[in-house]
């Protein structure tokens, strides 16, 4: 999608992990505040596997990061 974007074919909206440097030459960054975007993800394990302690911390890590999205008003 940044390859479209950047030949001017048009917007891309695409997840912060995504988004190319701040100084690149040619793109800017606009970021999506109102309304609040929220992107679902998760975490894929091996059946029956251990995990390494590096891939046990980055599991922890996420777990402790997860938010629970805003309260839809209607």
């Amino acid at each position: 999608m940044i390859g479209l974007v950047e030949a001017g074919l048009g917007v891309a909206a695409v997840p912060m992990m995504a988004m190319p440097a701040q100084d690149h030459p040619i793109l800017t960054r606009v970021p999506l505040t109102d309304p609040w975007v929220m992107r679902s993800v998760g975490l894929l394990k091996r059946r029956g596997r251990t995990l390494t302690p590096a891939a046990l911390e980055l599991e922890r890590l996420v777990v402790a990061m997860k938010v629970q999205p805003p309260a839809v008003s209607g």
